[in-house]
């Protein structure tokens, strides 16, 4: 009661940018259920929205990012994401289960809400390539994205992969984080869930009785960050048009749809967890879990 108390509190405060009718595009990293994090940030995002202060055009998500950009979008109330959590938590099957939760909260057009506004970033597999999604048909077909883009062999699932539009991914984290829009057309809020400090084990598992709190903090850091310009998080972080992007680890995109439904790529791939020296290690340790699946698929 008492952190939606704060919750709520939050909502209703004042808060005061130095300019008004700032436009701007969100980017979203990966980080496993760190991610209501980023639920705690929307709230004071929304509250600058409604006043007039700032304009959203563009999400760009990765993983968990991608499921919380999709669920901005829609405008998915504090009380559904913390039921969401609920009935998720310590489930078997967990990909499903989430799947079918996603099926029952989101509105009948998000798909159509999230088209060209929700950019998804999923790992190819075996290639471990990134690969964007943009447009989505219908529902089913968003929620898959949100999923592929969260398929994490071992952490999240037992499966190696995740099949969409006939093509087999992974988690969007494993080829690249941070997707950022290099159209330049107006700056971008750079969030990154994975660098809050939270239980290692509360990251992948939902077990944390007091998740509520990983929104307020959001929120908090948010108000805190927004309120004076010269303050710094490793969690947010403005980027600039045609800035010089000296982050580490991000892949940059057109964001402008190709035919088939996703952007042309300009690769940038320095990310410690992500760097190409790892990636073939990367790629013999899904080998061996693929023999591995093979052969116990053999043995039935």
């Amino acid at each position: 009661m008492l952190t939606k108390s704060i919750l709520k509190n939050i909502s209703n405060s004042n808060l005061v940018l130095s300019c008004q009718n700032k436009e701007i595009d969100i980017v979203v990293g990966g980080g496993g259920f760190n991610g209501f994090y980023v639920f705690g940030v929307n709230k004071v995002l929304k509250k600058l929205e409604k006043s007039g202060q700032m304009k959203i055009h563009r999400y760009a998500g990765t993983s968990v990012g991608a499921i919380f950009s999709v669920l901005m979008v829609c405008s998915v109330t504090d009380d559904q994401i913390l039921e969401l959590y609920d009935n998720i938590k310590e489930r078997q099957e967990f990909l499903s289960k989430l799947r079918n939760e996603l099926t029952k909260l989101l509105p009948k057009d998000a798909y159509i809400r999230c088209s060209n506004k929700v950019f998804i970033s999923l790992t190819t597999f075996p290639f471990l390539r990134n690969h964007i999604i943009s447009e989505y048909h219908n529902n089913d077909e968003l929620i898959d994205a949100c999923i592929a883009s969260s398929c994490m062999p071992l952490f999240v699932t037992k499966k190696l992969f995740y099949p969409f539009r006939n093509k087999l991914y992974l988690d969007g984290f494993i080829s690249k984080n941070l997707i950022t829009f290099t159209d330049n057309n107006r700056e971008q809020l750079i969030l990154q869930p994975h660098k809050v400090e939270y239980n290692l084990i509360n990251r992948f598992v939902a077990r944390d009785s007091s998740i509520a709190g990983l929104i307020v903090k959001g929120a908090v850091d948010a108000e805190t960050f927004f309120t004076n310009p010269n303050n710094k998080l490793p969690t947010i972080m403005w980027l600039q048009p045609n800035q010089e992007n000296t982050m580490i680890g991000h892949n940059t995109m057109t964001g402008h749809n190709t035919m088939t439904g996703h952007n042309t790529m300009i690769g940038l791939n320095t990310m410690i967890r992500q760097n190409t020296m790892i990636r073939p290690f990367i790629i013999a340790g899904l080998g061996t879990l693929l023999y591995l699946y093979m052969f116990k698929k053999n043995m039935h």
